[in-house]
């Protein structure tokens, strides 16, 4: 939220201020009135007591932010007792919308959310490892205007489309990724603008993962935070000071890469996993650990003690506050995390805790919003800081200032 640039009548506290100050002050504070109602909607008196200003001064400017179309006036419905029933007023979260899209080697998946990151739709769509470029991508496309127009909405009322894959990801381009055909080199940024003609953002998928957990998963009271993907793949991202860390091209978290540290191979603990004379599959592994069987628990502690190895580099080299699991084996519960827990310890020195994600398949889409949410709220901000008037909500927005 920016500073609150404190007025009592909604005009600055000195006369000889410059008009341009005044101007400025005035945007601000109706930039930090409506960063407050995106947290939900506000009487007068809450706005006031958020942002410290006086309550003349929020009357005044947030009637301001209605004509524009950001804000609208919450009915006060009947009046209980002798008083005038409380002003209050909402964000107008439906007049744009961000579309999360999730593009893997095994499906792809949508989601869309209003610009108070409100759940819209969800929906997803099978595609194979065998597909090439081109394919992969009308699948996505087409599942992005299947889900638009089953919500509703506009392609021209969608704001940002941002867009998780995997890979090392710099300026839109995919630089490295080895998992899906014919997808290292890509433009994703340049191809879907093509497609969507909307303002488009692209980022690692496991890099969304991580700004999921921080927004609406289980370490949301963190700000130092290690993800690691455990699931067909496995991978990590890394959050500091609450901050995504990228590196300088792109590639930070990419330690799975190195042999040494097990990852590319700790998937072969869990298979040809025999108990009773039938091979089971991972999940069943796991179900059979909890349960007691011998057998499927040494498996289970045999590829937790291969997932640890990279968790332990992490945590001595970062000191997360929390180190969130995610992926496929998120589902497993205390089976995994417990051996899990005891083989990172055994090689650390701090002991952050170790969480399971909560928010299973669906963390790269919502981190995808995420990361659209933020980009609108940057530009908004600059076009407040360098314009001569609050501008209007429109997705010219994403056009018309940078970060």
């Amino acid at each position: 939220m920016p500073k609150i640039l404190k007025a009592t009548t909604g005009r600055t506290s000195s006369p000889h201020a410059p008009a341009g100050d005044r101007s400025l002050l005035r945007r601000m504070n109706l930039l930090a009135l409506l960063q407050r109602m995106m947290d939900g909607p506000q009487t007068l008196t809450q706005l006031a007591d958020a942002t410290g200003l006086s309550r003349t001064a929020v009357d005044a400017i947030v009637d301001d932010l209605v004509p524009l179309g950001w804000a609208a006036v919450i009915d006060p419905g009947p009046r209980v007792g002798a008083g005038r029933p409380a002003r209050g007023f909402r964000f107008r979260a439906e007049v744009g919308y961000i579309v999360g899209i999730d593009i893997g080697p095994h499906k792809v998946e949508v989601q869309i959310s209003d610009l108070a990151g409100r759940d819209v739709l969800m929906t997803r769509a099978e595609a194979g490892e065998s597909l090439g470029a081109a394919e992969r991508l009308r699948v996505a496309i087409d599942l992005v205007h299947s889900a638009l127009a089953g919500a509703g909405i506009s392609l021209d009322d969608v704001w940002v489309a941002a867009v998780g894959t995997p890979g090392v990801v710099q300026d839109g381009v995919v630089r490295h990724d080895l998992e899906m055909v014919g997808w290292q080199g890509l433009d994703l940024a340049a191809a879907m603008k093509k497609a969507l003609g909307c303002h488009v953002v692209v980022e690692n998928d496991v890099n969304l993962a991580v700004l999921a957990e921080h927004w609406l998963g289980v370490a949301k009271e963190a700000t130092s935070i290690v993800y690691v993907l455990v699931g067909n793949r496995t991978g990590a991202s890394i959050m500091t000071a609450g901050q995504l860390f990228r590196g300088f091209a792109g590639g930070a978290g990419e330690l799975g890469a190195l042999p040494e540290l097990g990852w590319l191979h700790s998937q072969e603990h869990l298979s040809g996993v025999v108990v009773d004379g039938r091979e089971l599959s991972r999940a069943e592994i796991f179900q059979s650990a909890a349960a007691g069987n011998a057998i499927a628990a040494d498996a289970v502690d045999r590829f937790s003690n291969a997932i640890a190895t990279g968790v332990a580099a992490y945590v001595l080299a970062l000191d997360p506050e929390v180190v969130v699991i995610g992926g496929g084996v998120s589902a497993a519960g205390a089976s995994f995390l417990e051996p899990l827990q005891r083989h990172v310890q055994e090689r650390t020195i701090t002991h952050p805790e170790i969480r399971l994600s909560a928010l299973a398949d669906r963390s790269v889409a919502l981190g995808a919003v995420r990361l659209g949410l933020d980009v609108v709220q940057g530009r908004l901000a600059a076009a407040v800081t360098h314009a001569s008037a609050f501008p209007p909500p429109s997705a010219e927005l994403l056009t018309a200032a940078a970060v």
